[in-house]
């Protein structure tokens, strides 16, 4: 029994100094964590096409609720490209299509037809712009680029391109179409400075004509572009998954045309600029020609020279003259109405710049360093020693100082008190 009170003195003493108390436990507040469930997808699997009338809040998928005093009537949503646009819905396949959605607002009587496409990724989206971009059509401030023609705006934001159609075009139409930019799903607007691909970057910017640019990446939206290309979509060779930046310019001599074409690698570029080249020497050689067999077996015994790094001009019949160069990954073609000396300059100007970009960290991260790991051990264990020494410290100086005060008083308890017997009378 003495023991037990013993410890009980002891253990108030050490709680009371470290003001701890068991009812304090009670008081600690509770971190229990918050469980968010959120509710079922309204996303569609396959290919599903639906209209719903007096949508509610949770409904919409690419537009919002409301905007600038419009509210959302009605829309339909479809993951066909068909449905989106059945003249061009292989060019949407062909830049990534996933999904898409129509939807009509009202405000103050007055009607406005927005669809909105999204695509699996930013270079995708801005293809499907510069698609369907007209010359007539004026470059706005909206999204990551927009172009107007009176009721009909087209913009892209992220991975998303949107039509915009009003009945009648007020003079708040363009800020309520920035209201709808801020509220679009994706990246935060304005968040790269240069949001088309970098392959238009290579394009000649000298007398090129407006909303002529344009961002191919298949067979059908190359064959549907405006541009009266020399090249059959065969000789570009798809299977390679090129990526192509096409233009139109205007010169002294007329209408000229330049192709940028970027191959995934500069084996693959060598390769096609050398089948460009043949075939404009020899365009019975294009593949699938009658005579392809033939040109290959002679072009066989007269091997290609090793790269075509330097502008190379080719007669090419009724297109006049081509010229061609490769540099890295690149193939430009320039043709139509341009003379040669203005051709070479345009093909000299065109050069491939690597860019690198490095997605490891650049210097070793604390969590990977040795050393860290090493020191940390290091103070850990004299985080204990100094634990240790002060729970001695405190145990024992507290034992001197209740002695000091209580000379009288037996901490030890009555059991634990020994007496010596000295037996003096033997």
């Amino acid at each position: 029994m003495a023991k037990v009170k013993r410890w009980l003195i002891l253990g108030m003493a050490v709680g009371m100094a470290a003001g701890w108390s068991p009812a304090g436990i009670a008081q600690q507040p509770s971190h229990r964590g918050t469980v968010l469930v959120a509710p079922p997808s309204d996303k569609p699997s396959g290919r599903v096409t639906s209209v719903i009338e007096q949508p509610s809040p949770r409904s919409s998928l690419l537009l919002p609720q409301n905007f600038s005093g419009w509210q959302k009537k009605a829309f339909s949503v479809s993951t066909d490209p068909a449905q989106a646009d059945a003249a061009n819905s292989g060019a949407l396949r062909e830049f990534g299509f996933t999904l898409a959605e129509s939807a009509t607002y009202i405000r103050n009587g007055r009607k406005l037809q927005i669809k909105a496409a999204r695509f699996s990724d930013d270079a995708g989206a801005f293809g499907a712009f510069s698609f369907y971009r007209q010359p007539e059509m004026q470059a706005d401030q909206l999204g990551d680029g927009a172009v107007s023609d009176n009721d009909h705006i087209i913009f892209v934001r992220g991975r998303l391109l949107v039509q915009a159609a009003f009945e009648r075009p007020s003079a708040m139409s363009a800020a309520a179409l920035r209201s709808l930019a801020s509220e679009l799903p994706g990246r935060p607007q304005s968040s790269l400075s240069n949001p088309q691909p970098l392959l238009l970057d290579y394009l000649p910017s000298q007398g090129l004509e407006p909303n002529s640019a344009r961002y191919i990446l298949g067979p059908q939206a190359y064959a549907a572009s405006a541009l009266q290309s020399p090249l059959p979509a065969s000789v570009v060779d798809f299977t390679r998954s090129p990526q192509i930046a096409t233009a139109r310019y205007t010169t002294p001599e007329g209408e000229a045309g330049v192709l940028v074409i970027e191959y995934p690698t500069p084996q693959i570029a060598l390769e096609r600029v050398r089948a460009i080249r043949d075939f404009l020497q020899h365009p019975a050689s294009a593949p699938g020609s009658a005579n392809g067999s033939r040109a290959n077996a002679a072009r066989s015994e007269n091997p290609a020279p090793a790269d075509i790094s330097s502008p190379l001009t080719l007669a090419a019949g009724d297109d006049g003259e081509i010229t061609l160069k490769r540099t890295g990954p690149l193939v430009s073609v320039i043709f139509g109405a341009i003379s040669g000396r203005e051709a070479k300059e345009w093909a000299a100007s065109i050069n491939y710049d690597a860019q690198v970009t490095w997605d490891e960290p650049t210097k070793v991260r604390p969590q990977d360093n040795i050393g860290n790991l090493i020191v940390g051990i290091f103070l850990l264990i004299g985080l204990l020693i100094a634990v240790f020494l002060l729970l001695v410290v405190f145990f024992g100086g507290l034992a001197v100082i209740l002695r000091r005060f209580f000379p009288n008083y037996n901490f030890r308890g009555q059991d634990d008190m020994e007496i010596i017997k000295l037996n003096l009378r033997e």
